[in-house]
């Protein structure tokens, strides 16, 4: 492994900040609903990704020791039930 200073190290700790803005940028953009040309749909395109940024961070600084086996049991505990459960409300909704 090498070590990173200075300039690299910097380079490195850009690199992950644009990769974090642009992939907020493209979840907004997919998930959220990408604004159109007027001034307002682009101020409302930043807050979201401003919004899913500061979320983002957060849950890095909340999270940042998970472990792997801690990852699968909130998988399946958490976020499974969670997508049935999602899945029996549009079905009952008459959207499937």
């Amino acid at each position: 492994m090498t070590e990173f200073s200075g300039r690299k190290l910097a380079l490195w700790y850009l690199t992950r900040d644009i990769e974090a803005v642009v992939g907020a940028f493209l979840l907004v953009n997919l998930f959220l609903g990408g604004g159109g040309v007027a001034l307002w749909s682009v101020v409302a395109f930043g807050a979201k990704a401003l919004f899913l940024l500061l979320a983002l961070s957060v849950a890095s600084v909340l999270y940042a020791r998970l472990r792997i086996d801690q990852l699968v049991n909130l998988g399946w505990k958490g976020l499974a039930p969670a997508a049935l459960l999602q899945l029996l409300v549009t079905v009952w909704m008459g959207g499937g």
